[in-house]
């Protein structure tokens, strides 16, 4: 999303999240299960390999952005664009015994996070509301679109929303009545490519053959051209399925870096079993279909059957990578962890990682596993546990897998807390990975990449470097790369009390120089007793860059 971008997910996109009911799940079983399924996936894409030339990058710390301000959150979705990232969330609102299920939007393009309210949805009795969240941005204006699933009794309905006209409006999608009319549409999948949206959901509608009436397993795809206030009418896309047994579910829609739609989607002959992960591009005609991970096969691996479990990204000549979980046909069988790429010779798999034991040992958790390519690299994000139980309380974490040229290393643990820390959503946008994740089911977390700081400098004055006169001034000029305005450079001066040790630095710890125009800062020191001394500047973190020391410039005072 972030560049994943715009676009939805992938280079130079996208973000999203999906959810489905079973096909065989109504009333009260089926809304649990779309509660219980509401998950998201970001995805985005850049270059596979680093950039030679680009500046070495860091993890910031991640920080708490969004605090709902209670425990009824059902989900959030994430995008990024130009190097900002944008969100929504759903929260439950409650009063005079009504229900109400509020959308929310948040970005920080501004520089700082500014939260708003998009739409109040007014829940039906015993239902679930809004559910599934979905979010991008369109590349040629940077306008948002948000879409979600509103479970009601009549069935589950699809809402979307527009900023471009200057405030948030629903965008129309016409359903049609009769035959072809159609019916609990849900787990929609967006992704954008210049003026361009692209609308993926799954849906029943009424047949004249009656062969495909009442199937929820196929796959619907809607455009907006931006500016628009309606969606073009749906197609079915899994025409071909349209018999009994067959389904293709829980879409995820990715355009590549030239402007390539892609689907990613699950297919099944029984939604209670193990399924395939299938590709579609282009027209998303049965005839572009690539199968990335085949039926059951030994040991009955097979994707179990829920949205949430696979993500896609794509490097910058726009090859499709994909991320997805594995279950085994029975609980004694761990969860994988899966990568696959398309090469000359077909789909290659490898297996990222894999629980050890069924329920401990940080296992993969099932869910929201995320990808994205950026200069650094690939990026795989994914839940785990450390010794507790799957589901326990305050046992999952967010773990990070990056492989560049040299083969994947080993998951490391970013979040390191007592905290629960689930749902990782990652993007590049500009080469930079951004990534979102949720702490104890309530709050929202970011963190991104930024570039470490280059800092040059160098002692001059009226006497010749590194010794100068009781009397002369010592004066530390250099840059600060990349620039912010403003921005304090804080200068450490030392006194060499014997060969081993060098005293605090003066003033309390800390001299500063502000810089005189962005990227470029002066620090005089007055005149000091003789012996040695050493200069060092440091900058704190900015938009522009981490946190950073420059090297020790020693001198003599004569």
């Amino acid at each position: 999303m972030y560049h994943i971008m715009p676009n939805n997910r992938v280079a130079v996109r996208r973000g999203g999240c999906l959810s489905l009911k079973p096909r065989h799940a109504s009333g009260r079983g089926r809304r649990a299960w779309l509660a219980a399924a509401s998950v998201i996936l970001m995805y985005a894409a850049l270059a596979a390999q680093p950039v030679a030339s680009a500046p070495r990058l860091g993890w910031t710390a991640a920080k708490i952005v969004i605090r709902p301000g209670n425990n009824d959150t059902r989900g959030y979705a994430a995008t990024a664009f130009q190097g900002h990232a944008y969100v929504v969330d759903l929260t439950d609102a409650h009063a005079g015994g009504n229900s109400t299920s509020q959308i929310w939007f948040s970005t920080n393009r501004s520089g700082h996070w500014v939260r708003s309210l998009v739409a109040q949805v007014p829940d039906d009795p015993d239902q679930n509301g809004a559910l599934t969240p979905q979010i991008t941005v369109v590349p040629a204006s940077d306008h948002v679109v948000i879409a979600v699933t509103d479970d009601t009794a009549s069935g589950a309905k699809l809402l979307s929303f527009s900023n471009q006209s200057g405030s948030w409006q629903p965008l129309a999608l016409p359903l049609g009545s009769g035959s072809g009319a159609i019916h609990d549409a849900m787990a929609p999948a967006l992704a954008a490519h210049g003026s361009t949206v692209a609308l993926a959901f799954n849906a029943t509608y009424v047949d004249t053959t009656a062969v495909c009436s009442q199937q929820e397993g196929n796959i619907f795809l809607s455009a907006l051209t931006d500016g628009d206030s309606t969606w073009s009418q749906p197609r079915n896309v899994t025409q071909d399925y349209c018999k009994p047994g067959l389904f293709g579910q829980h879409p995820v829609l990715a355009y590549s870096p030239s402007g390539i739609l892609y689907m990613l989607y699950q297919y099944t002959g029984d939604p209670n079993s193990l399924n395939q992960l299938r590709l579609r591009s282009g027209t998303l005609a049965a005839n572009t279909e690539e199968v990335i991970e085949p039926a059951p096969a030994a040991g009955n691996w097979g994707l179990n059957g829920q949205p949430g479990f696979y993500a896609l990204a794509f490097d910058e000549q726009g090859a499709p990578q994909v991320v997805y979980w594995l279950g085994g046909g029975g609980s004694s069988i761990p969860g994988r962890l899966m990568y696959a790429v398309r090469s000359p010779g077909g789909w290659q798999r490898t297996v990222l990682h894999q629980a050890p034991k069924v329920a401990v040992d940080t296992d993969v958790v099932p869910l929201a596993p995320a990808i994205a390519i950026g200069d650094t690299g690939i990026t795989v994000a994914y839940v785990g546990t450390a010794n507790y139980p799957l589901g326990g309380e305050s046992s999952q974490a967010v773990y990070l897998l990056h492989a560049t040229g040299g083969g994947w290393r080993a998951p490391a643990n970013v979040t390191r807390s007592a905290h629960s820390d689930s749902l990782p959503l990652l993007a590049s946008s500009a080469g930079r990975m951004q990534l979102l994740m949720v702490r104890d089911g309530v709050d929202y977390l970011y963190a991104r990449q930024l570039p470490f700081p280059q800092i040059v400098e160098r002692l001059t004055g009226t006497g010749v470097s590194p010794a100068y006169a009781a009397h002369q001034p010592v004066i530390l000029a250099g840059s600060v790369a990349p620039a912010s305005r403003p921005e304090t450079v804080h200068v450490c001066l030392q006194h060499k009390l014997s060969v081993m040790h060098w005293g605090t630095c003066q003033s309390q710890g800390a001299r500063t120089a502000i810089q005189a125009q962005a990227g470029q800062f002066t620090y005089t020191q007055g005149s000091l007793p003789a012996g040695q001394y050493r200069l060092r500047v440091a900058v704190s973190q900015t938009d522009d860059h981490l946190s950073g020391v420059g090297a020790w410039r020693e001198f003599m005072v004569h």
